[in-house]
């Protein structure tokens, strides 16, 4: 398990929002970006000194890009070598999901569309890190 800071993790996750929102086109809304204490391995203890960062996010879309801008994402991520989790459209018009895993730093990458479609939704989820300053 890799050491950091809340902070730093924190600002990867930030960067890590604007680059695909770069991608998509527009910029971030509604930010919530926050730690938790990573759940404890079975028959393990929860330590406070582990957490993880997520970041959730909304980028405007309009309801007509929404696939193939979930299209590009998904083409972009296969290029760079992330593993692609989950990729699928939904019965309603303009709707789906991609989500993968970056290779470099195991980041876990949700976006999806939004009902009413105006927006996709975007979420990072980290691995677990070891604050390096114990709390």
């Amino acid at each position: 398990m890799k050491t950091a800071a809340v902070d730093d993790v924190k600002a990867q996750v930030q960067q890590r929002a604007e680059q695909i929102a770069t991608v998509i086109g527009g910029s971030l809304q509604n930010p919530a970006v926050s730690p938790a204490t990573c759940e404890a391995p079975a028959g393990g203890k929860e330590d406070d000194d582990v957490y993880c960062v997520q970041g959730a996010y909304q980028v405007p879309v309009t309801p007509d890009q929404q696939l193939s801008t979930l299209a590009k994402l998904r083409d972009q991520w296969k290029q760079q070598g992330y593993t692609i989790k989950d990729d699928r459209t939904f019965s309603e018009p303009n709707a789906g999901t991609v989500t993968a895993v970056a290779p470099d730093d195991q980041f876990s990458i949700s976006v999806e569309t939004t009902s009413p479609p105006q927006a996709m939704a975007l979420i990072i989820h980290t691995p677990c890190y070891r604050s390096p300053t114990p709390r």
